[in-house]
């Protein structure tokens, strides 16, 4: 009995493992998705600025 329980346990334990680590990659490719997210929006409002920079200098200029 005990050696059958110790097998189904660390069966589980695998289990539980492997989703765990399933868990951490896709927070991990969730969170990495999200910071290219804001890396474009970063990228997209400096662009919107440096226009509006642009424009600002044609008027002043």
């Amino acid at each position: 009995k005990s050696a059958n329980y110790f097998k189904y346990n660390a069966i589980v334990y695998i289990d539980l493992k492997l989703i765990n680590f399933n868990k951490a990659a896709y927070s991990f490719k969730y969170l990495f998705t999200y910071f290219i997210y804001k890396i474009t929006n970063i990228y997209e409002i400096t662009l919107i600025l440096f226009e509006f920079i642009l424009l600002f200098m044609r008027f002043f200029l």
